[in-house]
């Protein structure tokens, strides 16, 4: 597997690297997905990662090739929400138990992911029709199997990284399927307290 120039910025602790650097950047997003993805997501935690992509403008910075210029485009790109979208999604989060886990969440059934968002066929060949004209145009000519193949050629859409399916799985993870990977992958008592400690960090990954 061949690492990205984004896989590796997002190597080590985001605090040692250059703020408002490129490093940084590409790290402050996967930190955003991360924390988007998980279950007990909360608005607090939403305003802090959205206070830093402000502040440091990271729109402006990454990817360097071509940046995406503004918050919702990045937002758009990174979680597949506007800005409003994603606002009013945490809102309703808040509003149904705070915590996707909790049991008055689950209790409402509140279906927040509407098909017009996220990867759903409908929303990505939206985006490809206003944004990417010549992708959608083959994605019409049958060129491409699917729209998200089509938004991932136009670069909007992105397969998960290792270290991210990985992070997801140890959230998901009881704290005996913890132990037990630990317990697979190294042999000494004090690695493998050290790799259990390394994983947990992985929540915050700040």
């Amino acid at each position: 597997m061949v690492l990205t120039e984004r896989d590796l910025a997002c190597r080590g602790p985001r605090s040692e690297k250059p703020v408002g650097s490129i490093a940084w950047c590409w790290q402050t997003i996967d930190l955003l997905q991360n924390r988007w993805n998980r279950k007990d997501f909360t608005d607090q935690q939403w305003a802090e990662t959205l206070a830093e992509l402000r502040q440091h403008e990271v729109w402006n910075v990454v990817p360097p090739e071509q940046p995406y210029g503004d918050l919702n485009t990045l937002l758009q790109a990174e979680i597949g929400r506007s800005l409003p979208e994603a606002t009013a999604t945490v809102k309703a989060y808040m509003d149904h138990g705070g915590d996707r886990r909790s049991q008055q969440f689950q209790d409402n059934n509140c279906n927040l992911e509407k098909p017009t968002q996220g990867n759903s066929p409908r929303y990505l060949r939206q985006r490809l029709k206003k944004e990417y004209p010549d992708i959608y145009a083959a994605l019409e000519r049958k060129e491409y199997r699917s729209p998200y193949a089509a938004a991932k050629a136009a670069g909007f859409v992105r397969d998960a990284t290792a270290l991210q399916l990985l992070k997801r799985a140890w959230d998901k993870a009881s704290p005996e399927e913890r132990r037990r990977f630990a317990r697979e992958v190294v042999t000494s008592e004090e690695d493998r307290e050290m790799l259990m400690e390394e994983l947990a960090c992985m929540k915050g990954a700040d």
